[in-house]
């Protein structure tokens, strides 16, 4: 019976129609306040990314959409970065604050495609990002993909913003308790 009915065009049609508007009603529900997601503009959760986490709240958030890429998608468990890729471009389009996946892979391009040594860093309207890398995020920015030059160098920035304040609290200490030993 399913195979008749989406044999007709106006059926067709009109199934369709009424699955896209489900998977929009569920994407309103991404950007809303009252919804605490992990996938909203948050430089914690990059630090702590984890695709299955991502995968765990889509299918939370977005069950028609991941079920629908499911069904289309061959071994889609072993293929969850994809699809998190996927949707994320797809929510990101119509909510930019809803951006985790694109800020970690921005910031995997960054690690993986830096030079670790600064004197080889190309200084590019103020950022660490060398321009074979800065070319790289200025065609996946628009794809949705990852954040622009700018966007990068402002979440690298705020990751590493007071990165070693433990670290210097531990030594003064130790110092302390070394000039108290002396």
């Amino acid at each position: 019976m399913t195979a008749a009915v989406m044999s007709s065009q106006p059926c067709s049609k009109a199934a369709i129609v009424s699955i896209a508007r489900i998977i929009r009603e569920e994407m309103k529900l991404l950007p809303s306040v009252k919804h605490d997601s992990i996938l909203r503009d948050n430089v914690e959760a990059v630090k702590c990314f984890s695709w299955e986490t991502v995968w765990l709240e889509l299918q939370q958030t977005l069950p028609t959409l991941m079920s629908l890429l499911k069904l289309l998608v061959k071994k889609s468990e072993q293929c969850k970065p994809l699809l998190c890729l996927l949707v994320s471009m797809i929510v990101k389009k119509s909510s930019p604050k809803i951006c985790l996946v694109q800020r970690a892979i921005s910031v995997l391009l960054y690690g993986n495609g830096s030079s670790k040594e600064v004197s080889s860093f190309s200084y590019v309207a103020n950022s660490l990002l060398t321009p074979q890398l800065l070319q790289v995020y200025r065609c996946l920015q628009p794809l949705m993909v990852c954040l622009s030059p700018s966007g990068i160098t402002k979440l690298i920035d705020t990751i590493i913003e007071d990165h070693d304040v433990e670290v210097l609290e531990w030594s003064d200490e130790m110092k302390t308790i070394l000039k108290a030993c002396t």
